[in-house]
């Protein structure tokens, strides 16, 4: 396949390297021009791009068979092609790498087909310019969720142009038998495309409006504690009959349709997306957790933080890590962090532990008695009533506050917590936030009136052992001996 088309865009690319080479790299991101055919059962694929002196790049290539490959003009033997990725390191600046390819496609799932890894993907972010051809004669309509699309008719085929020159990790392409249509929202300089595949639930325009209109306020609260920067701006939602949440593929959302009656939850699902997709591109749960911590700032809502507690899974430890951090650092220090983190490292792959050694390093007085995430348990927490007296017109109460990581021994060392308890009375309920520093601590509190029940994190602000029954204590007479007391 290597013709005198090839070979005269090698040759002008060696002349007018220098100039192409911005065009092609936009900086620090591999830039790839590809040209696509659909077959009846393959996909059939050209790539070019330019590859910098020394620096090894690593392209997925699982599922593709590949036909020939050139780098600076050498030809490669297909002895490579057998793995599930090719490497190419380049000797030469601004060196040209050709790569012929075609990828085998099962076309009878229908209507839609999501067709991911249907070209060879760089390891690192990079920006894409795609030609799709599809003969009229198949009855394919195709979208790769892009910045920029058009399509038009030339000849026996449908011609698509993609575009995107916003880094991006895993692009998809969908194939279906009907013309693709959306409503189209704006939410300030964000584009959502809503398809509808759900064949059992058909929105009117006026449904989608409404909802929509509840969406931006929802967005506008994430933006407010978090960043107003979006990495793409496009955003190509699909509402699929009995589908969990999906965000894998770049500009794209696959979501179940019962999703327009929860605002807050897709609006949550769109910042953990902008996550995922500007700075954290390989899946981690702990992301999510992230993510979730973002919504419950913004939203303030005890049953999410309750329903999160009620499991041990590597997002809720990550959802409580920041909560608990709130609490020593204070909500507007953290999430200013959190924002300059995110804004500076947009589009530089991070991963999770490079966030940690950032906050670490911008508060290491607070780290000095504050858990590392992989040493950070639940604790088992609970608190005892010592003594209960008359005093100065009220009632002083003397507690002891216990955190341990056993159930029934006391652990020294554990991380210092940001403690909350209420003391509910006849008339008035009081409010107190004590550090808890020890396994064992006293508390002293004064109180109008007698209380009647005492509850131990009300909020759910402790990543802890959440009890099955509460334990109350209810006031009577002046308390000598320990009484155990309640956990939300």
């Amino acid at each position: 396949m290597a013709n005198w088309k090839t070979a005269f865009f090698l040759l002008l690319l060696i002349v007018l390297g220098v100039f192409l080479c911005p065009f092609w790299s936009y900086g620090a991101y591999l830039h790839l021009k590809m040209d696509l055919e659909l077959k009846p059962n393959a996909i059939e694929g050209s790539l070019q791009t330019v590859l910098q002196e020394k620096k090894i790049q690593t392209f997925e290539t699982e599922g593709l068979h590949f036909k020939e490959a050139i780098l600076d003009g050498k030809p490669f033997s297909s002895v490579p092609f057998k793995e599930s990725a090719l490497t190419f390191l380049a000797e030469k600046p601004n060196s040209p790498l050709f790569l012929y390819f075609e990828k085998s496609v099962n076309f009878t799932v229908v209507p839609f087909n999501f067709i991911d890894r249907f070209i060879p993907l760089p390891r690192e972010p990079f920006t894409y310019e795609i030609t799709l051809k599809v003969p009229k004669k198949l009855g394919y309509f195709a979208l790769i969720p892009s910045e920029d699309y058009e399509v038009k008719e030339e000849g026996g085929f449908l011609l698509y142009k993609f575009k995107n020159l916003k880094p991006i990790k895993s692009p998809v392409l969908i194939l279906s038998k009907e013309p693709f249509v959306s409503s189209v929202l704006t939410y300030k300089n964000l584009k959502i495309s809503l398809y509808s595949l759900d064949n059992n639930k058909v929105f009117s325009k006026e449904e989608v409006s409404s909802w929509f209109q509840k969406v931006k306020p929802a967005l506008a609260a994430l933006d407010k504690k978090f960043s107003e920067v979006y990495p793409f701006s496009k955003l190509f939602v699909f509402l699929i009959k009995d589908q969990e949440p999906k965000l894998d593929y770049s500009n794209t959302l696959l979501v179940n349709s019962s999703i327009l009656d929860d605002p807050w939850e897709f609006s949550a699902l769109v910042n953990e997306k902008r996550l995922k997709e500007g700075v954290f591109y390989q899946e981690d749960q702990r992301v999510k957790g992230l993510a979730l911590f973002f919504k419950d700032v913004a939203q303030g809502k005890v049953e999410l933080r309750k329903k999160i507690l009620s499991t041990s899974s590597l997002e809720s430890k990550s959802f409580f890590y920041f909560l608990e951090l709130k609490q020593r650092l204070g909500e507007e220090v953290l999430l200013s962090r959190l924002k300059h983190f995110y804004e500076t490292k947009l589009f530089i792959p991070q991963s999770f532990e490079d966030l940690l050694t950032y906050l670490k390093s911008s508060f290491p007085e607070v780290f000095v008695s504050f858990s590392d995430f992989s040493v950070f348990k639940k604790l088992y927490l609970r608190g005892e009533v010592v003594f209960l007296q008359p005093k100065e017109g009220g009632y002083e109460l003397t507690l002891a506050l216990i955190k341990s990581t056993s159930p029934h021994t006391l652990t020294p060392n554990e991380r210092e917590v940001v403690v909350k308890f209420s003391v509910v009375c006849k008339n008035v309920t009081y409010s107190f936030v004590k550090n808890v520093t020890s396994p064992y601590q006293i508390v002293q509190v004064w109180v109008k009136e007698r209380p009647e029940e005492i509850y131990l994190d009300p909020d759910y602000t402790v990543w802890r052992v959440l009890e099955k029954k509460r334990r109350v204590f209810r006031g009577g007479q002046a308390v000598r001996k320990s009484r155990s007391f309640g956990l939300s």
